[in-house]
């Protein structure tokens, strides 16, 4: 009896293999310096920089004025008020390590990366954000996600509001036809991190971002029943 407990847990373990996998929500993000950890040059414990894109590619940023084109990066407890703001704390995409990037109220500044991957299906974005001017009020940043389809540019806005209380995970899933034109297209995406026009005022923390690929839920669920359907059959 031990042995057919032990032979059903490996089995269900190994069906739901598919989830570790670099397709599967336990994958790690595409995108590099995903957390915002790389070392920042002059940066100090408890402090804040603004620095420019060199020191976070391949993270960019932009001003549309031509004023400068840099982004503030913050080390856990830093105090720009009488309240020190602390990274996540947790596991997994809790886990916010010691920096953080913040994004101010200026719309013409955006903070972005351009990634490939190859799909068959739904991609997923996630990331960490924190308001920075009230536990009572949300802040705003707008995630805009850039494509190629056949050449012609697609994109795709969204908006999420977060309070100064503490992170709020954002999650969206996406999925056009316009990508299954094949098995295992390659495509070109760019995020990007911007404050909502006329949303002034508005200061944002963003961390841990992920952008994957997932697999579709027909196919998770076919692997899944079958590896369960294998096992009652043994």
């Amino acid at each position: 009896m031990e042995i057919t407990k032990n032979k059903l847990i490996i089995s269900a373990v190994l069906s739901l293999g598919w989830l570790l996998t670099p397709a599967g929500f336990g994958a790690q993000s595409l995108l590099l310096n995903h957390d915002f950890e790389d070392t920042v040059p002059d940066l100090t414990p408890a402090g804040h920089i603004v620095t420019t894109s060199s020191n976070i590619a391949p993270w960019y940023t932009t001003s549309t004025t031509g004023a400068y084109d840099s982004i503030e990066v913050i080390s856990s407890g830093y105090s720009p008020g009488s309240t020190p703001i602390n990274a996540s704390v947790g596991t997994g995409i809790w886990d916010g390590g010691n920096q953080f990037v913040a994004l101010n109220s200026d719309p013409t500044v955006s903070l972005n990366q351009t990634v490939e991957m190859t799909l068959d299906g739904p991609v997923s974005l996630r990331f960490l954000q924190r308001g920075g001017t009230s536990s009572a009020v949300q802040d705003f940043v707008e995630v805009q996600i850039f494509y190629y389809n056949f050449g012609v540019p697609v994109s795709y806005n969204y908006q999420f509001g977060a309070t100064s209380d503490a992170w709020q995970l954002q999650e969206l899933t996406l999925f056009d036809p316009g990508w299954e034109s094949g098995t295992g297209d390659l495509h070109t995406f760019e995020i990007v991190f911007t404050t909502p026009t006329g949303s002034s005022g508005n200061l944002n923390y963003i961390d841990n971002v992920e952008f994957v690929a997932v697999p579709e839920p027909s196919g998770a669920l076919l692997s899944l029943t079958g590896g369960l359907l294998a096992t009652l059959r043994r």
